[in-house]
């Protein structure tokens, strides 16, 4: 039966891929975003690009606007993609009316998004990374003399922003912050989907190159039986529904350890084979673990960030097997002209950022960010 899906948070190439996927399996694809101008609008996959309130200013008025998509489209599927899935989680009974809204509960996802409270979820199934929020050097101190160099985040960071590790106590710029233990180890990360508990997807992988503490962007799938157990245990026990994603450490005894959890579609759906199994898992039809498959990179990013960084013959062979080996997020022969809009959203970000004076990165969450 073909779906009228509604994706949200449209301005990502996460986004492009999902819209992609549900239109190769025959479905009717929409999509939202709060910026006027966004990549995923240029798809051949999509019949109607829409630009709604930013959630994080006028929350109101993002719902009301999206009830006014869900009926005068006909939607029957709306799939947050981003960050915004937490105000569409506050609205879930309103938007529940017009069609299925695929996200859990606000406490549900409250509680993931917080990266102290996560841990406290997490620490059921296993060993947790000793974490702790701080207020102040003084408790940053007394963290490091008790467990050495830690990595300091904010309780809702995005992006990696303001993420950093620190061997020495500092001031703390204004906002909520954290404090972890720092691990040495492989880092693993996994995107999963579920629906009621019951794990209908999974996928994991590892950055090959990223920016520092920030998100990759080249990454290889990987076979981890422990990452999809662990995952597996933790939907069931807190029932989850909805995309989920969540970052690991693998030390040296080759222990699990979650670092936090990002409720939403993260970069982990460019792994996903192209055969419509994505799209059935995002609808629930039938389930997908994949077994590993080609990597996927920002070609651009890898030029741009990657390239400049190599400064050994291993590090350019590394960079040009990886180069070669991946197929790049933006491209599909079938669907050409959002590769060439890739930048859509680049000049309002460039606005936001000289109005509200913010860095690139958080011009690009400013509308949807929750906690901030």
């Amino acid at each position: 039966m073909s779906e009228r899906v509604l994706l949200t948070g449209a301005r990502t190439a996460i986004a492009l891929e999902a819209a992609r996927a549900l239109h190769r399996s025959g479905h009717r694809v929409f999509v939202a975003d709060t910026f006027p101008r966004y990549v995923t609008a240029f798809s051949n996959c999509v019949d109607g690009a829409f630009t709604v309130p930013p959630p994080r200013l006028e929350p109101d008025a993002f719902l009301d606007q999206l009830l006014v998509l869900l009926k005068t489209h006909a939607i029957t599927r709306l799939i947050p993609t981003g960050e915004e899935v937490l105000y569409i989680a506050r609205g879930r009974e309103r938007l529940a009316e017009e069609c299925e809204v695929f996200c859990d509960a606000l406490p549900v996802l409250e509680a993931l998004h917080d990266k102290v409270r996560f841990q406290t979820l997490a620490a059921e199934i296993g060993a947790v990374p000793i974490t702790k929020p701080v207020d102040d050097a003084e408790q940053l101190a007394a963290m490091i003399r008790a467990h050495g160099p830690v990595i300091l985040k904010q309780v809702h960071s995005r992006f990696g922003r303001g993420v950093r590790l620190v061997s020495e106590p500092c001031t703390l710029p204004p906002g909520r912050w954290l404090a972890q233990q720092f691990i040495r180890g492989r880092e693993r990360c996994s995107m999963a989907i579920a629906r009621e508990g019951r794990l209908i997807a999974h996928i994991c992988y590892e950055p090959q190159f990223r920016l520092p503490f920030g998100p990759g962007y080249c990454a290889t799938p990987v076979a981890h039986a422990g990452t999809e157990a662990w995952v597996r245990e933790f939907v069931a026990r807190n029932a989850l529904t909805g995309a989920v994603a969540f970052d690991f450490i693998e030390s040296d005894d080759n222990t699990l350890y979650p670092l936090e959890c990002n409720p939403r579609l993260t970069s982990g759906v460019h792994l996903f084979p192209r055969d419509g199994s994505l799209a059935a898992a995002l609808l629930g039809e039938h389930d997908c673990f994949p077994p590993p498959q080609d990597p996927a990179m920002w070609c651009v990013a890898m030029l741009v960030h990657g390239l400049p960084r190599v400064r050994t013959f291993a590090e350019a062979s590394a960079w040009l097997r990886a180069f070669a080996a991946a197929r790049d997020v933006f491209w599909d022969r079938l669907d050409p002209r959002p590769m060439l809009h890739m930048f859509a959203s680049h000049r309002h970000l460039r606005t936001l950022q000289k109005k509200h004076g913010l860095s690139f990165a958080a011009a690009a969450t400013f509308y949807t960010e929750w906690g901030a």
